[in-house]
């Protein structure tokens, strides 16, 4: 049974259902995640022009979990044509948990300022969580960027202003992590999250 011109897909890399016609205009003209190669286990990665290696890929992985290798990166292993980033490796990605959900997700109305970044549209927030972000509209900077955000909601008593790292982008949906929310940020969050639950 084929599916209507009214489907919807779930992207976990956006966290939220969207039109088929829509996602798929976007993802088949991207080039498809790499699973097939490290097979060899020996990896390298690359910092800017500093090239390290081999590990394991076991290593590698706990390497980019803590923060040792960032997200900016670039890694090779036999099999591969040339150097490529974590978009294209999800055996590292899945393996260091960073798509993972630690805290729930809900729907956000609002709009975000980004410091330092000029946008001729509104960045918008469509989703949120204690630990992060999900933003529409944002300026492609690619996954490790780190920015400041403010976030301007009817939801919240005041504006949420935060430290934010991308970890993952693609075409102009992004998902941050907060870095420095302050305490009384976290409580509203948690106040507003918990309450949407509920309701």
């Amino acid at each position: 049974m084929g599916m209507g011109p009214d489907a919807l897909i779930w992207d976990e890399a956006i966290a939220q259902w969207q039109p088929l016609q829509a996602w798929l205009s976007v993802n088949q003209t991207q080039q498809p995640p790499i699973r097939g190669v490290g097979t060899s286990e020996v990896w390298h990665y690359a910092i800017q022009n500093e090239q390290k290696g081999p590990f394991e890929l076991a290593v590698i992985i706990k390497m980019v979990k803590s923060g040792e290798i960032p997200l900016t990166a670039r890694f090779w292993t036999p099999g591969l044509q040339q150097w490529v980033g974590l978009d294209l490796l999800p055996q590292i990605v899945e393996g260091a948990g960073l798509l993972r959900r630690k805290n729930t997700r809900v729907p956000l109305v609002g709009v975000v300022e980004i410091k330092g970044f000029p946008h001729e549209q509104a960045v918008t927030a469509f989703s949120v969580s204690e630990d992060g972000v999900g933003l529409q509209n944002l300026t492609e900077l690619g996954a490790g960027a780190k920015i400041m955000i403010k976030i301007n909601s009817p939801m919240f008593e005041e504006i949420l202003e935060s430290k934010a790292e991308i970890l993952v982008q693609k075409d102009l949906i992004s998902s941050l992590r907060f870095h420095g929310l302050h305490e009384k940020a976290k409580n509203a969050l948690a106040k507003y999250i918990k309450n949407y639950k509920v309701g």
